[in-house]
């Protein structure tokens, strides 16, 4: 990405998440006093943190004998959704509980929101509990004694307060009733139109990712719009964050700065822009047209699949290859493939 769109993404999210300051996304302006604020330092004195046995991250499902607690979180293009179930000593379903978070909330979230109000739940009674989650994360956030989610530190209080409840985590989608019980009431919950939608800060995520996206909007219509680089554009017509990873050679024939008449001479690196059979001395011209080259040649494409060809030049292994061979002897043969007279 341009250094100039990055620095101005990451300095409205910085002005936004850490200084405070209102900042606009996406034609909005975005209030600070939305986004969760990263909490800092430690939980507790270490002295009275949670002892290691309180939260398990072992994949071993073993029902306690007493009540067990299901969470889940879930989201979807429709929306997120947190729920819990709980099943009593005899495995009978007694409990349950679901809400409706707002679209920016993450499945993070979701899923720490459904362990914040199972451990609720668990610590009204003194019926030994253990809340069960298929979110090692969440689980790994509440072990962290200096964990920077609010939300985990409130669960990691309730937990200091009441000694009865216990958390393991347990394999998602492998056929525990209690498990697919809670995912599908977290689905279940997006859909349901008249449900109130429950009050949670947004993750500071949400604003990077967004920021990132609006960055590469710019960019893209800046790509669209600039008059330098048009060979590039005709190959990558759509900006990106991932590495090509091309050869040197191919990269020189995309780009056309290479050993090429038509490239050198607007340096003054070549007396003129022709080649030695007297056409400009493209990247194009050898690869379809120069006698000189005729063993490195394509299958010169019509007008209308000339973009598609371009694309597929540098997608192809063996097109690529071919590509490099086709450099390599522009440059390795330089004086017989350049104009000799003015």
């Amino acid at each position: 990405m341009p250094l100039h769109l990055k620095i101005e993404a990451e300095a409205n999210y910085v002005a936004l998440t850490r200084i405070g300051k209102k900042t606009w996304i996406k034609d909005k302006e975005e209030d600070p006093a939305q986004f969760e604020k990263k909490a800092v330092g430690w939980t507790n004195h270490p002295a009275t943190g949670l002892e290691e046995e309180r939260i398990s991250t072992i994949p071993e499902f073993h029902r306690l004998v007493g009540h067990n607690i299901y969470s889940d979180g879930s989201k979807s293009e429709q929306g997120v959704g947190s729920a819990f179930c709980e099943f009593d000593h005899s495995n009978t379903l007694s409990h349950t509980w679901q809400a409706k978070l707002h679209p920016r909330n993450s499945v993070f979230q979701a899923e720490l929101i459904g362990i914040l109000e199972a451990a609720k739940h668990a610590a009204i009674t003194t019926n030994t509990t253990k809340i069960w989650s298929d979110s090692l994360s969440s689980l790994q956030a509440l072990q962290d004694p200096k964990t920077n989610s609010p939300i985990a530190r409130q669960i990691q209080q309730i937990l200091l307060k009441s000694p009865n409840i216990t958390l393991g985590w347990i394999k998602a989608h492998v056929g525990h009733e209690g498990n697919e019980k809670a995912d599908e009431l977290a689905k279940e919950v997006i859909t349901q139109a008249d449900t109130p939608i429950v009050e949670a800060p947004f993750p500071r995520s949400w604003a990077k990712k967004e920021l990132q996206n609006q960055a590469m909007a710019l960019w893209q219509q800046q790509w669209d719009n600039e008059k330098f680089g048009r060979s590039t554009h005709k190959v990558l017509p759509k900006v990106s964050l991932k590495t090509c990873n091309w050869p040197r050679q191919v990269t020189q024939y995309v780009t056309e700065h290479g050993p090429f008449p038509y490239y050198l001479h607007r340096f003054g690196k070549h007396r003129d822009p022709f080649c030695a059979c007297g056409e400009e001395g493209t990247p194009y011209h050898y690869a379809v047209h120069c006698p000189l080259t005729s063993s490195f040649h394509f299958r010169e494409p019509g007008a209308q699949h000339r973009e598609a060809w371009n694309k597929s030049l540098v997608s192809h292994p063996l097109l690529r290859d071919k590509i490099v061979r086709l450099v390599n002897f522009l440059s390795h043969n330089e004086e017989l493939i350049k104009s000799q007279t003015n």
